[in-house]
């Protein structure tokens, strides 16, 4: 986003154990090729929808660069909703504009919108697997006390993981939906909420929150997975009623 580590980076290169890097890079690679080989969804959905997030993600980092300049002086909160805006507007309106040439039907809207964030869960884990510098100093302290309180912060980075790709699917699905059937609303609901978790992201990394910290973590995650499951159910019930 800028020149500060996001919360993804930073949860990715926790030296968390063996079991959950290899159960994060099964998920960022073996979820699409379940939707294709066993699902009946195409290669292409898969592939566009994977670059729609690459795509986005270039789209992104400019904008929110110059949004950090010059909101900055203006304290976090307005920094933090202009972020999250910022990458809603960037990382949805993409998937809608390469949504058309991905040629995606109701059936294939699932693997279109959950590629981006299986990408997204590749590229993240085999950058920290790759960087021999490692997390900062402060952050690795934090995931190490964090870590012997708890489980779930030992292996934060396949939490977070598990999260995020359901926010993709659930928000890039709404936006599909919406494309399918004409109805604006469903990409309205992905664009606030996929923004309020960007936003608040921002908005914690502004205030340099402990993500390691117990408290923190559940506080913020569980709203995230929350959003995110909000997300997916409304995307499912309206998957149910669109034949196209």
């Amino acid at each position: 986003m800028n020149e500060k580590p996001d919360i993804q980076t930073e949860t990715a290169s926790m030296p968390s154990g063996v079991l959950a890097w290899v159960a994060t890079l099964l998920l960022g690679a073996g979820l699409p090729l379940v939707l294709v080989l066993a699902g009946g969804a195409s290669w292409r959905a898969a592939g566009m929808g994977a670059l729609s997030w690459a795509l986005g993600l270039a789209l992104k980092l400019p904008v929110a660069g110059e949004i950090t300049v010059r909101l900055t002086p203006r304290g976090p909160a307005r920094l933090a909703m202009a972020q999250g805006l910022a990458s809603a507007a960037c990382e949805l309106g993409m998937a809608a504009v390469l949504f058309r040439y991905a040629d995606v039907s109701s059936r294939s809207d699932v693997v279109y919108a959950v590629s981006a964030g299986c990408i997204e869960c590749l590229f993240l884990t085999l950058s920290a697997i790759l960087t021999t510098s490692g997390p900062p100093g402060l952050v690795a302290l934090q995931w190490a006390e964090g870590a012997r309180k708890s489980l779930w912060i030992r292996n934060s980075m396949f939490v977070e993981r598990v999260i995020a790709v359901a926010g993709h699917l659930g928000s890039r699905g709404l936006v599909g939906i919406a494309l399918l059937t004409g109805a604006v609303w469903p990409a309205l609901f992905a664009v606030l909420s996929f923004a309020t978790t960007d936003g608040w992201a921002a908005f914690g990394l502004e205030r340099r929150w402990n993500w390691y910290s117990l408290r923190t973590f559940r506080m913020f995650h569980g709203g995230c997975a929350a959003i995110a499951a909000l997300e997916v159910a409304l995307f499912f019930v309206l998957l149910q009623k669109t034949d196209v």
